[in-house]
């Protein structure tokens, strides 16, 4: 009987194993299309959050998220981004450094309540580029 039962623990064992692999190699940067290199957010709220930079290689290990960002490759404009996404634009704010258009897409699963509206995508464009971050940029642009 005992081996019986360890035969059937070695058989969930390795289809765990073989599922948690698969998982970790299917994952793909919300941003790929836009950069190759990728911030991840680790806490909710720009102050308090953990901010990270990872590789495409490296985003399958990186776990649990709250959010992720990046700049922009060159040649790439913010209705392309907004386009990608099907996002529309909730609002937008004028600063003497650049516009963030603050927007709102069902394909990123990421959510943040700001002014008592929904939005999950932030894109600042700027002189110096793009820079966009889900559900908004944390950390400095």
């Amino acid at each position: 009987m005992s081996r019986k039962i360890f035969t059937y623990f070695l058989v969930f064992i390795s289809v765990s194993v073989c599922f948690l692999g698969a998982f970790a190699a299917s994952r793909a940067p919300l941003f790929a299309e836009f950069s190759d290199t990728f911030e991840l957010y680790f806490k909710k709220g720009s102050f308090d959050s953990y901010i990270t930079t990872v590789s495409r290689e490296d985003y399958r290990l990186s776990g649990n998220v709250e959010g992720e960002g990046c700049t922009v490759k060159e040649g790439i404009t913010a209705e392309e981004i907004m386009r990608a996404f099907f996002a529309t634009v909730v609002f937008g704010e004028e600063t003497e450094d650049g516009i963030s258009y603050y927007c709102y897409s069902e394909k990123i699963r990421y959510r943040e309540n700001l002014k008592g509206k929904e939005v999950n995508l932030q894109i600042f464009e700027s002189s110096r580029g793009i820079k966009i971050g889900a559900p908004l940029i944390y950390g400095s642009f």
